[in-house]
């Protein structure tokens, strides 16, 4: 097997802290039950709820809860890889006010532990809207492995 043709990296899977508002609830993911995504994605939310994200209004606990696992991913990111940026995207992240609780609970977290950019350089949504950016750069991979 060559370097580098073992797989790619499934982030949406690690395993995050419960939230303790959230102990009954057992994740949506059909592989793991309760990793990153099937504790806080489109779906998870939806189950936890029965409706969909745009249906919610902006002060539903259910999105502190989601932005607390949010957080713990880019704060293992940040710890792991120390990346210059971490980019959110996805269908829960696409509600503005998501981005704010997100940064604020990484904050909460992080507790200065190590130094990082001012957080809105650092924590991002996609430049590009419904998923362009991703997309852009497949686009971009396949043409440097063509050349």
């Amino acid at each position: 097997m060559e370097i580098g043709t073992i797989g790619h990296t499934e982030f949406g899977h690690i395993f995050v802290a419960k939230h303790s508002e959230d102990t009954n609830f057992t994740g949506v993911c059909p592989i793991h039950g309760d990793c990153l995504e099937g504790l806080a994605s489109g779906p998870s939310l939806n189950a936890r709820t029965g409706y969909k994200g745009e249906q919610l209004e902006k002060d539903d606990p259910v999105w502190e809860i989601l932005a607390y696992y949010i957080a713990q991913a880019a704060m293992i990111a940040t710890l792991s890889y120390r990346p210059e940026v971490i980019v959110l995207g996805g269908g829960v992240m696409s509600r503005r006010y998501m981005l704010e609780l997100v940064r604020d609970k990484f904050l909460e977290l992080l507790n200065n532990y190590v130094e990082i950019p001012p957080i809105e350089d650092y924590i991002v949504l996609p430049i590009i809207k419904n998923n362009g950016s991703a997309t852009i750069g497949n686009f971009c991979l396949a043409k440097s492995i063509a050349n």
